[in-house]
């Protein structure tokens, strides 16, 4: 069938025999997998046996789900015997599956909606993973899901995940993973209990985040990633005991340790180098193992490889793209598509000019990492590039003549100008208050006179919505600042209301409140909210909910106070999740009667995930 794992099966080189434990249970898996792939697997006497490569479908109807901030790459059990990776359906978030070697079906876990970074007990028991601000933990047999401790969210993520940077587990009970963005690595005993960490950040290179923590055989050391800013990512040894961390080599991708290999992605392929356990010292030269091994093409945050390797000889990885294309799409009211606008590309952060006439959006260049922002002529289909820069929210002025958008600061310029310049003279310590590391554009006052940005501060803290007046050169004011995180904002069409997300309530609800007094707050979604944006006038308030469906809800203001007279869903829509700075997956034309929306071709990869089994201790090209 269509989810057949003998799909595209592959051969791989003959090995000579060893008599390792490792090689031992690897044969084993092999077994397992001969079940099902019959002639796929074959013995050449009694001590020479081959590897299987087959290839491995998301279930039917789903993708992977591989965005940097919400992975779905693979987890191999221990022993070999199951896979556990991360899907999404054409709508819903992404939920956690898993399915044995042996079998052709994928099963769903109950309860594990919004799931990311899977990873197994060492009983292969269970499975631990990250959604709606927990590390959690489920059997691989399905049941209850029980929470084992609190993480960060992070302002930046709009989904159920927590976007961490997964965990390890070992024999001894001990759980490490990573608590929030830009943290240092913790632990936890597996029954639950508060985190304690056990790196710190390294001052003099600069580090500013740990990541991928993966416990070594012992039990007692443990691999992980530091990352400081502009420099390459360091692949550090750890131990719980506080030794010293060691440095073991520069990566752009996490690294297992199975067997006596270091496993490692590096330029599109998955490389296997001798490791000794003891010194924990690479040796050799690295042996590429499978081609067309991807990693995050965000590796300057992420360092994310999508493989995963058991001791038992069975090894997963995940081809094809990180991302999906888009193509921006015209709709009406009930759903149906009007047109297209370009072609697919890899495309963000849309937004739609006053007068229509206008696009712009921001187009990644996978090859050379680059997301410049880029304007369509929406009457004569034609495209020109507006930053030569990465850079990203391209928000209109109300006279479609100009464009702010954010490069870590805020930036304006004119179309058909050179006249790029900072929103603010005096950079990061001009935005209101101290300690800024982002800003960016979320709305123009419909008079052009203010613009309200987001900001975070520190070490990505949850961000806050504030407003300036652009041209007067005044201090900037908060409209939400609080320990929440207030994101996406909307000036209504009169001037008077600002719509914004806040979770407050622990799902990201979109709130109204007076514009710019921000003195109090009228809650619009009932069941999650994302992305509002105004209609024709100020009477008629759109956004998404958690399933991508387009929401329009009617408003009736009265004096200061306003009321939400009704809401109802008009059709779904397939756009980019938000994560990291999206808030543009559709747009409002003038009228309300037409949308243009930055329409997801694929919801992740349904590119298959390469399943080998059986590779032997002496592992050749």
């Amino acid at each position: 069938g269509g989810d057949s794992l003998s799909q595209g099966v592959d051969h791989a080189v003959t090995t000579t025999p060893s008599r390792s434990p490792w090689l031992a249970a690897g044969a084993a898996a092999g077994l397992l997998v001969g079940l099902l792939l019959g002639a796929a697997i074959w013995w050449e006497g009694a001590t020479q046996e081959r590897s299987v490569h087959a290839f491995v479908p998301p279930p039917e109807g789903h993708a992977f789900e591989l965005h940097p901030y919400l992975p779905g790459s693979v987890a191999v059990s221990p022993d070999g015997t199951q896979l556990a990776f991360a899907a999404r359906g054409q709508t819903g978030l992404a939920r956690l599956f898993v399915r044995r070697i042996d079998e052709t079906e994928a099963r769903p876990l109950e309860g594990t909606d919004g799931a990311s970074y899977p990873f197994w007990s060492p009983d292969s028991r269970f499975l631990a993973f990250f959604s709606e601000g927990r590390l959690k933990k489920v059997e691989a047999a399905g049941g209850p899901v029980v929470s084992l401790a609190r993480v960060e969210r992070g302002g930046l993520n709009l989904t159920k995940s927590g976007g961490n940077n997964g965990g390890s587990w070992s024999g001894d009970g001990v759980i490490l993973f990573t608590p929030g963005y830009r943290h240092p690595i913790a632990r936890i005993p597996a029954a639950g209990g508060e985190p304690v960490m056990v790196t710190e950040f390294d001052t003099v290179a600069g580090d500013n985040d740990h990541r991928h923590p993966r416990f070594l055989p012992d039990g007692e050391r443990f691999l992980y990633v530091a990352s400081a800013p502009g420099e390459d990512h360091r692949l550090m040894l750890g131990s719980l005991s506080g030794a010293e961390p060691r440095e073991i080599m520069r990566t752009v991708s996490h690294a297992e340790v199975a067997g006596p290999y270091l496993w490692f992605v590096r330029e599109g392929t998955l490389w296997a180098q001798l490791f000794d356990h003891e010194s924990a010292e690479l040796q050799g030269e690295p042996i590429p193992v499978g081609e067309d091994a991807i990693t995050s093409v965000w590796a300057a945050w992420a360092a994310n490889g999508y493989f995963s390797v058991s001791a038992t000889g069975v090894i997963a990885y995940h081809t094809g793209a990180p991302l999906s294309g888009s193509r921006l799409t015209w709709y009406d009211r009930r759903g149906r598509e009007l047109a297209t606008v370009g072609s697919a590309e890899y495309q963000y952060q849309l937004s739609l000019s006053p007068e229509e006439a206008r696009a712009a959006v921001q187009i990644a260049d996978l090859e050379n990492l680059d997301w410049s922002l880029w304007t369509y002529d929406l009457e004569r289909g034609t495209r020109s590039r507006f930053t030569f820069e990465t850079a990203g929210t391209p928000i209109w002025s109300p006279d479609g003549q100009r464009i702010a958008f954010q490069k870590g600061e805020i930036y304006t310029k004119t179309l058909g100008r050179e006249d790029t310049q900072p929103l603010r003279q005096g950079g990061y310590d001009d935005y209101g208050r101290e300690g800024i590391t982002m800003t960016w554009p979320l709305d123009w006052s419909p008079d052009g006179r203010y613009l309200v940005y987001g900001s975070t501060v520190g070490e990505w803290e949850n961000p806050d919505l504030w407003v300036v007046a652009i041209e007067e050169g005044g201090e900037p004011i908060p409209v939400q600042h609080s320990e929440f995180a207030e994101e996406d904002a909307a000036i209504s069409p009169d001037g008077r209301w600002l719509a914004y997300t806040s979770d407050r309530s622990g799902q990201f609800e979109v709130y109204l409140t007076a514009f710019p007094r921000a003195d109090r707050a009228w809650k619009v979604s009932s069941d999650g909210g994302l992305r509002p944006e105004w209609g024709v006038d100020s009477s008629e308030l759109f956004y998404l909910d958690p399933d991508d469906t387009l929401m329009a809800a009617t408003l009736k203001a009265a004096g200061d106070s306003v009321s939400i007279e009704e809401t109802q869903p008009l059709f779904r829509i397939n756009v980019h999740h938000k994560v990291l700075l999206e808030p543009g997956g559709y747009a409002v034309a003038p009228g309300g009667e037409r949308f243009l929306v930055n329409r997801v071709l694929e919801k992740g990869t349904t590119s298959p995930l390469v399943l080998v089994v059986g590779w032997p201790e002496g592992l050749e090209p």
